[in-house]
């Protein structure tokens, strides 16, 4: 994807006209909406370190499957999953699977390190992915630990999951409102978001 094309459409849809209404959120700069799409496309390299100047998304519309003792929560993960989905335009079905697994440590821990055994033992909640050699997502993986995610920020942790599941890592802080901000406590999806996930 190139970062210089999904800026201009993003300049395009934030930037508001002329005669915006007062509810139309503030202009953002060029430079601001090619941050904002440069750090929630584009993933950190761990073995270089350094930013890897492509995206890693699903060719289509993937399975989800939960796994939740949290009704309102598993309800959430659907809803939010069908969001994503939508704002990012994927109708094309596929066999690839995401799994969202919600409850207490003591059940999701062990099953984690059985199902992901490169997770760091001390996070709360994780996510994975498997990716082919064009660094297509063959499947992803959640853990919510609903005793160690506070329930205050549970929703928005289960969202944050999911969009590095489906290829959006963020953080940025580039744009007020957006669920990529990590000093805001939101749990949907900003105009700036689905615009820039829309692409």
């Amino acid at each position: 994807m190139k970062v210089l094309a999904a800026v201009a459409f993003l300049v395009v849809f934030i930037v508001p006209p002329a005669v915006a209404v007062a509810a139309t959120p503030a202009p953002v700069s060029v430079g601001v909406a090619k941050r904002f799409a440069v750090s929630v496309l584009y993933e950190t390299n761990s073995y270089y370190g350094r930013l890897d100047h492509k995206t890693k998304r699903w060719a289509g519309l993937p399975n989800l499957e939960i796994d939740s003792d949290d009704a309102t929560l598993g309800d959430f993960a659907r809803s939010a999953f069908d969001d994503i989905a939508h704002a990012a335009g994927l109708t094309l079905p596929t066999t690839q699977k995401i799994t969202v697994h919600i409850g207490n440590s003591e059940r999701l821990m062990p099953l984690r390190q059985k199902l992901v055994p490169a997770a760091t033992p001390s996070a709360t909640w994780s996510w994975s992915r498997t990716l082919d050699k064009e660094d297509n997502v063959l499947s992803g993986r959640i853990f919510i630990p609903t005793d160690l995610v506070p329930e205050s920020v549970a929703k928005r942790t289960v969202l944050r999951c999911l969009l590095f599941v489906f290829g959006f890592p963020g953080p940025s802080t580039e744009v007020r409102d957006s669920i990529f901000d990590p000093g805001v406590n939101v749990s949907t999806l900003g105009m700036a978001d689905r615009q820039l996930i829309s692409f």
